[in-house]
Formats: C-alpha cells, sequence, structure tokens
C-alpha cells in the first residue's frame, strides 16, 4: 500500500533538510536517519488538475502513515494577544496553517493510484520559536484550535518528539 505512496513523492526526497538552523527540524531529521522506515519531503508540490498544492514538510512512515508539517517561526509576543478562529480551504502563508487542504489533496492522489482508503494522516504544528510553557500562557482559541498534542514545541527533545509522533 506504501509503495505507490513512496513513489508519487520520489522525486522530491530531500536527504537532507534545507533549514540547518532549525533545532526541531534537525531533531525530526536524527530521527529519521535512524529509521529507514521513515522518507521525508520538504517544500513539495503536488498537482491535481489545474491547480498547486504546497506541502512543507511531509514524512512517511511505512508502518504508520503519512506526517503532515508545517513551520511556524511565530514568535510568543506575536501570539500572547492574538485570537484564532477557524477557516476552511486556506492557502498555504505565513499566517495561516493549511491542513485541510494537504489532507484532501493527499487523498485525492492516493485514490487516484488506486483506491488507496484508510491511509491515516497526522498533522503537527512545527514551532520553532515558541516553548510548551509559553504555550501555556496563550489564549483559549489558540488552545482549542492548536491542540498542545499537535505541536512539536523548541524546548523538545527527541523522545519527547518521538512519544508525541506516536
Amino acid at each position: 500500500m506504501f509503495a505507490s505512496l513512496y513513489n508519487l513523492f520520489l522525486k522530491k526526497k530531500s536527504s537532507s533538510l534545507k533549514n540547518t538552523d532549525s533545532f526541531v527540524l534537525k531533531k525530526i531529521k536524527s530521527i529519521v536517519d535512524f529509521n529507514n522506515n521513515i522518507y521525508i519531503y520538504e517544500n513539495i508540490t503536488i498537482y491535481h488538475y489545474d491547480k498547486s498544492y504546497f506541502i512543507p514538510i511531509l514524512f512517511i512512515d511505512i508502518k504508520k502513515g503519512i506526517y503532515l508539517l508545517e513551520h511556524k517561526a511565530w514568535l510568543f509576543d506575536e501570539l500572547k494577544n492574538a485570537t484564532i478562529e477557524s477557516a476552511h480551504n486556506q492557502e498555504h502563508f505565513d499566517n495561516t496553517l493549511s491542513f485541510e487542504n494537504s489532507r484532501d489533496i493527499i487523498n485525492l492522489k492516493l485514490d487516484e493510484l488506486g483506491n488507496i482508503d484508510g491511509v491515516p494522516i497526522f498533522n503537527y504544528l512545527i514551532m520553532e520559536n515558541l516553548s510548551s510553557f509559553e504555550y501555556d500562557k496563550l489564549s483559549d482559541s489558540l488552545k482549542n484550535l492548536l491542540p498542545k498534542e499537535k505541536i512539536l514545541f523548541k524546548d523538545m527533545d527527541v523522545p519527547d518528539i518521538l512519544q508525541k509522533l506516536h
């Protein structure tokens, strides 16, 4: 089932992540380097008819499913007084998350490959400049739409990241 999925992204495989200053991405890369069942892709575009969909970071764990990650450089000072609300069919911009479009296009592509259903897709947000302690001080609207269990914080170590991803 995952062989077709692997081939879908084969040409875009990144052997190393480009953002060398990102501590969380380095930790994720170290997980990928030690596991032969995980393939990582960065900055890929998936095409469906006349539309294109940008996916910042995607990795495939052959045993578990597809992981979609968005990387945001939002600072605590930018978020401390912010409130957010849910929106649908958002494009990928620095101030938005676009998991819904990414999930939909991947499901469409899997269906085109051979009616592949039931592949789990997990969404995570990498918050490079936010600690879990700072997150606790944010508004409830942020916490409701961006639950703590779906965020990889700057103060997490590799075992914490692995636990969260499992």
